[in-house]
């Protein structure tokens, strides 16, 4: 029913991946959220203040912060459906993740002041009343904000907004907030128990809680955070279909926003086949890539040598001697440049995040295993690289 909705709303609705179409869906959300919020806050101001209530006051003020982080979220879906420009040359998505931090600010703040008023409430409590009025409101605002979860949810999953999404969990804190309050209100009453400032207290933990979910939400891919597995192994999946390609690794994608991803990889190819069919290989790679998955990539090509057996035996041996150090790390680029006296073995290492040993300490543990199983005299250059994820 939603899905239909939205389809006679929004243009071209399921390319999802268009800053016009995802700029659509923000300004759909927006307007709901505000619309929704700002009766949800008179109505619990008006029962808030009817029963003498500092819980349901406060419920109703994050209500009403609610509503401004929708009008926020409004202006950066605007401003991130802007195009690229010369001072931005990969686009403005980014914004997406700035209002998501800004709106986080915003939800900590009233959790600060409603924590504020909560406590002034314990210190000084006052009697609460109680109507069948307030029973409906409050029991409608649950209703309410349980629709807007899954409304929420459904859009921010299917654009991938985290901002969307972090909505969605601050409506289902909000539902847990308005049941709290109520039950609150309705003990207060039946058992003349003050407790209306201890349950304020907890619903401004329960906010701030809220606003630190959004903030670190946003923050991360601001800060750079690991790309997500399943959209590296399709990446993956597209460049080792061609028969051409060996091995693949270093894939590392950029994130400049929801829907302006660019990503770029290592591909080992034969060293003896033909330059200018490899080039053409990888062309197609690269163009399929981004065809299927909207992602623009560049490929570097890394030429190995697979038919000297000497080498491959090398490789072999190199490979199981840092296997057996950790499966977790790996070699690739791997080749032999033969001397009178020495070799020469150079390859990469790709070491995953938080990998517990030092490079010069796998270094020396790959050196002391390959002397005692390998008499010839090697000299290792190595390469390091600190993968991007696991």
């Amino acid at each position: 029913m939603l899905d239909h909705i939205i389809k006679k709303i929004i243009k071209d609705s399921d390319s999802v991946e268009k800053p016009s179409v995802r700029m659509q869906y923000g300004k759909l959300t927006s307007v709901v959220g505000m619309t929704m919020n700002l009766l949800l806050f008179a109505g619990k101001f008006f029962v808030g203040n009817l029963s003498g209530s500092i819980a349901i006051v406060s419920d109703s003020f994050n209500n009403l912060s609610d509503a401004a982080t929708c009008f926020i979220n409004l202006f950066g879906f605007f401003l991130a459906g802007k195009p690229a420009d010369k001072g931005h040359p990969f686009g403005h998505g980014r914004i997406e993740y700035i209002t998501g931090l800004v709106m986080s600010f915003l939800i900590i703040l009233i959790g600060f002041e409603f924590l504020r008023t909560s406590i002034n409430r314990i210190i000084h409590p006052a009697a609460l009343s109680f109507s069948p009025v307030m029973m409906i409101i409050l029991l409608g605002s649950i209703l309410v904000k349980g629709w807007m979860f899954f409304f929420y949810r459904g859009i921010g999953k299917k654009i991938h907004s985290q901002t969307i999404i972090a909505a969605s969990v601050d409506s289902f804190s909000d539902i847990a907030i308005t049941t709290t309050t109520f039950l609150c209100l309705i003990i207060s009453v039946q058992f003349h128990l003050k407790i209306d400032g201890y349950v304020g207290v907890l619903v401004s933990i329960l906010v701030l809680f809220a606003g630190y979910s959004v903030a670190k939400d946003a923050l991360s891919p601001l800060l750079g955070r690991e790309t997500d597995p399943e959209v590296v192994l399709k990446i993956r999946n597209i460049l080792t279909s061609d028969s051409s390609v060996i091995g693949v690794h270093d894939i590392i994608v950029h994130d400049y926003g929801p829907g302006r991803m660019m990503a770029s990889a290592h591909v080992e190819v034969p060293v003896c086949g033909d330059f200018m069919q490899l080039h053409d290989s990888i062309d197609t790679l690269e163009r399929r890539v981004s065809d299927e998955l909207r992602i623009p990539l560049t490929i570097h090509m890394d030429p190995i040598d697979m038919d000297n057996e000497s080498t491959n035996e090398l490789r072999r041996v190199v490979g199981g001697i840092v296997n057996d150090i950790s499966s977790a790390i790996s070699v690739h680029d791997f080749r032999v440049v033969s001397g009178m006296t020495h070799s020469n073995l150079i390859f990469d290492v790709a070491v995953p995040p938080d990998f517990p040993m030092e490079n010069d300490e796998i270094r020396s543990l790959i050196e002391g295993k390959l002397s005692d199983v390998r008499k010839e005299k090697f000299y290792l250059v190595i390469q390091f690289d600190r993968a991007y994820m696991e």
